[in-house]
């Protein structure tokens, strides 16, 4: 995934890739929530789990984007001397 999300971000621009992943996140943390809310009451209703992994899997697929266009900031946005010690930074906190 970070290869796909280099190649949107050298192609679109970092602002819109940052606006579309942010919505994958906020969609699959709805879908998500959804899946929760739903609860089991029947042992047979596998709606709720299959609801979880397919929100956390776009959850996973903006977040995962998100992580390469962070960089890009950074990099932009820090010298020589400072863009080692910001992108240590700015990799261990995201994770």
């Amino acid at each position: 995934m970070p290869l796909i999300g280099g190649f949107l971000v050298d192609r679109i621009g970092i602002y819109i890739t940052i606006l579309l992943f942010t919505s994958f996140l906020m969609i699959g943390q709805s879908v998500f929530m959804i899946g929760g809310f739903l609860g089991t009451d029947n042992e047979n209703d596998d709606l709720p789990f299959i609801l979880a992994i397919v929100g956390r899997s776009i959850y996973g697929l903006g977040g995962e984007i998100l992580t390469v266009c962070q960089s890009t900031i950074v990099s932009k946005w820090f010298v020589e001397n400072e863009l080692s010690f910001s992108l240590g930074i700015v990799l261990s906190l995201s994770w």
